[in-house]
């Protein structure tokens, strides 16, 4: 019993430490965390900075086959 105690505490401390660490990591990114999520979530969506990227892909395609 001693040792599940054990393992949950690390477990719970472990899970604070990660957590101090995403808010930070969220704070630093601050408005762009939703475009970033967009990104991350490859085929759920087409945000705005993705499309632009296909535009200029399309284009540099069609400049370099010019």
């Amino acid at each position: 019993m001693a040792e599940l105690e054990r393992t949950l505490t690390v477990g719970q401390q472990d899970l604070e430490k990660a957590t101090a660490r995403l808010q930070a990591l969220e704070q630093r990114v601050g408005t762009d965390l939703g475009e970033l999520r967009i990104l991350s979530d490859g085929g759920a969506g087409e945000s705005n900075l993705r499309s632009s990227l296909t535009q200029l892909e399309a284009e540099l395609r069609q400049g370099l086959l010019s």
